[in-house]
């Protein structure tokens, strides 16, 4: 059980949400690459070595629409 107090509430805080899976780091890599990239992003660096992913995504490019049952050409005034 965690004390809270100003010093340590961080670092214990993560601690109680840190959860561990039995997964190799091939397992891992992969999956975390198809997430970048489903959600947009380019990977730009990797090494699987060190467990470093390094991702970038280009700000204006794509529309994103949040609900996803709205026609967006109602929205917008267009046939």
């Amino acid at each position: 059980m965690c004390i809270y107090d100003a010093r340590t509430y961080n670092s214990c805080k993560r601690a109680t949400e840190t959860k561990e899976y039995e997964v190799s780091t091939k397992e891992l890599i992969t999956a975390s690459i198809g997430t970048f990239q489903d959600l947009g992003y380019t990977i730009d660096v990797l090494n699987a070595e060190f467990g470093l992913i390094t991702a970038s995504k280009k700000q204006g490019t794509t529309a994103t629409r949040t609900n996803l049952e709205e026609d967006p050409l109602k929205l917008s005034g267009a046939h």
